[in-house]
């Protein structure tokens, strides 16, 4: 405004067509103060620590919301509507021990923030580390009381339920609880239980499953020769375990070097990948890995047609080589052929196929090494599987890029809808040009308190604050774990085409409620008690024991092992050299022995939380025994 026009100012209205001028007086400009809310919800509750009259709770600290957040409130119930306060004083550390509880009950346990506004909504603790997905069409999550349960396809087994019939309700996976680690490769999945050792279960003819043979398993079987493991990563048809020693070791098909021992060789027992140490995270495509160092550089082995291995490069690579300007990731993730990391700054960046939009660069072209995901910040969460990525956003959002054919963006679009026929049997909607996928991260529709979120092939899932699951995307083999509608897609033989089923937008998983959340006071087993040997004879021996204190929850077996260096070493027995008459009892009897060796002996109790404390050693010597018979005189 001009200063030598008077500082009166005018305010011209137009009513019933007559033009009317107002004279008024000018105005001091006035602050305006905005208001502050109450803080957001509490996410990510995870138990921390149990002992048999507590729980150790930790989360991610809230969003104040224009006022500082001054206190965490902690409740507990144990059927979930009646809720008790645990008074630890006002404190503002996003952790807490509750104390007081009762041995072997079932507790669910919720955390809301407050400020000097109020209360904000409360975050459920999942006793989970998160909602899995991966590379195929069926997702996991771990309940409060340690089972893991899954749904969807199943036809190899891989819901690790006994069967193999796609299951669109949760079903619990034998043989795993409690898991440090879960991980869902195409048709099979693998996870670290308690004690670091590593089962996997689903389709093994590539030997994925790492028990040295070739065969399917509708239920966990154990990873032969691995020690101590932290982490696991599944594939299109191998898997890799990150170790305590910060190396990885990995088993399965072979073909482009994924395997990353040098050799294109397949392997159906764990091999260690060349020159890598110092480990923090792994993540597996369908092809290809990748690892997460100290230094925050990634480092990537296997296939890279596509520019999966990030170093400027097309050549696939049967070692591990480095990405190309990554050094300070905090997360990686693989998708089926792309792979992004998170940085320290919370802003993603993404290499490999993008002929999707995988990469959320806005473009679509392949790129062989890191790319900037644009218009996205502020990242807790990162998943990715087949042709799309997902993140969760510090304001409890989430945003996902890439493939949308089934609407698994999540944000109400799709190919969705009724298209004629072409000629050769295929549907017009598969080969609609844009198929509604999207170069750039759009909103995932009705989430704003998302804890977790996992990314199958064709779907997706999200695990919320108050402790249900919603998924979205392709549903034809119940990976939805709910209701979706069907509508026809693919093309049969007479022209016309057959019905697949999928939902834009997120759906609650069916049988996942509050007290699914149900956390157990309890601890492993305390030691056996009165080890005894008894009879012994060439290659075996007997052994008895006292049960132990269960730990606040039934006991479901024992464990055996041997050492024949003093203690030095240890073998845990394989089931197929100990002879019981069940899980429960308190004898067995343990071959394979070497004649004339010394060995120590110890037991140790499993429960769902998961191996007890190992029994005081009972020494044993394996006699010698006179020379086998003279055979072919």
């Amino acid at each position: 405004m001009n200063h030598s026009i008077s500082r009166m100012l005018a305010v011209v209205s137009l009513i019933a067509g007559a033009l009317t001028v107002v004279s008024t007086a000018p105005t001091s400009a006035a602050p305006v103060a905005i208001a502050a809310g109450v803080p957001s919800a509490v996410r990510g509750v995870v138990v921390s620590g149990k002992s048999q009259s507590s729980v150790s709770l930790s989360w991610l600290p809230a969003d104040g919301n224009g006022s500082v957040v001054t206190d965490y409130r902690v409740e507990f119930s144990l059927d979930g509507s009646s809720w008790t306060v645990f008074d630890d004083g006002v404190s503002s550390d996003a952790s807490a021990t509750v104390t007081g509880l009762v041995r072997s009950g079932l507790y669910v346990f919720r955390v809301s923030a407050v400020n000097a506004v109020g209360t904000g909504l409360p975050g459920m603790a999942l006793g989970l580390q998160q909602v899995v997905g991966g590379q195929g069409d069926f997702s996991c999550a771990v309940r409060g009381s340690g089972q893991v349960a899954c749904w969807g396809a199943d036809n190899y087994g891989q819901l690790g339920d006994g069967g193999s019939s796609n299951q669109a309700v949760p079903v619990v996976s034998r043989n795993i609880s409690s898991p440090l680690s879960l991980a869902l490769g195409r048709e099979f999945a693998c996870g670290v239980r308690p004690d670091k050792s590593t089962w996997c279960w689903g389709r093994g003819d590539s030997g994925q499953l790492g028990n040295g043979a070739s065969a399917n398993s509708v239920s966990a079987v154990q990873v032969a020769g691995l020690p101590d493991a932290t982490q696991v990563a599944a594939g299109y048809q191998f898997a890799c375990a990150l170790l305590v020693d910060t190396t990885v070791r990995c088993w399965g098909s072979n073909n482009y070097g994924q395997l990353g021992d040098g050799t294109t060789v397949d392997a159906n027992s764990p091999t260690t990948v060349a020159g890598l140490r110092d480990v923090t995270q792994i993540a597996a495509g369908d092809t290809f890995a990748c690892a997460l160092l100290k230094s925050g550089q990634v480092r990537c082995w296997g296939r890279n047609d596509l520019g999966q291995l990030g170093n400027t490069m097309s050549v696939s690579s049967s070692v591990p080589t480095t990405v190309s300007g990554i050094s300070d990731a905090q997360q990686i993730v693989a998708g089926g052929n792309h792979v992004c990391a998170v940085g320290s700054d919370a802003t993603v960046k993404c290499w490999g196929v993008n002929d999707q939009g995988q990469l959320g660069d806005g473009a679509n072209a392949n790129q062989n090494r890191p790319v900037s995901v644009v218009d996205v910040g502020g990242v807790v969460q990162i998943s990715a599987g087949g042709n799309t990525t997902c993140v969760t956003l510090t304001t409890g959002a989430a945003k996902c890029w890439g493939r949308n054919t089934w609407g698994q963006l999540g944000n109400g679009a799709s190919v969705a809808g009724s298209w004629p026929c072409l000629g050769d049997f295929r549907c017009a909607s598969y080969y609609s040009v844009t198929e509604q996928s999207s170069n750039r991260a759009v909103d995932v529709q009705g989430l704003s308190n998302t804890a977790f979120i996992a990314v199958g092939m064709r779907h997706a899932c999200a695990g919320l604050a108050d402790n249900t699951i919603k998924c979205w995307g392709r549903g034809n083999e119940g990976q939805l774990g709910g209701t979706a509608v069907a509508t026809p897609y693919g093309c049969g033989y007479y022209g016309t085409c057959y019905p697949d089923t999928w939902s834009t937008t997120p759906a609650a998983v069916t049988s996942y409620a509050t007290l699914d959340a149900r956390i157990i006071v309890a601890t492993p087993p305390a030691a056996p008690e009165a080890l005894t040997v008894g009879e012994r004879f060439k290659s075996w021996t007997t052994l008895s024991w006292k049960a132990p204190d269960n730990g606040g929850t039934a006991l479901t077996g024992y464990d055996i092992r041997y050492s024949s260096d003093s203690g030095t070493t240890w073998t845990v027995a394989a089931s197929s050299s100990i002879a019981r008459t069940s899980a429960l009892s308190t004898t067995a009897t343990v071959r394979g022995l070497t004649p004339g060796k010394n060995y120590v002996f110890q037991v140790a109790g499993v429960n769902a939380e998961g191996r007890g404390v190992w029994s005081a050693a009972a020494p044993v010597a394996i006699a010698a025994g006179v020379p086998s018979a003279v055979r072919g005189v």
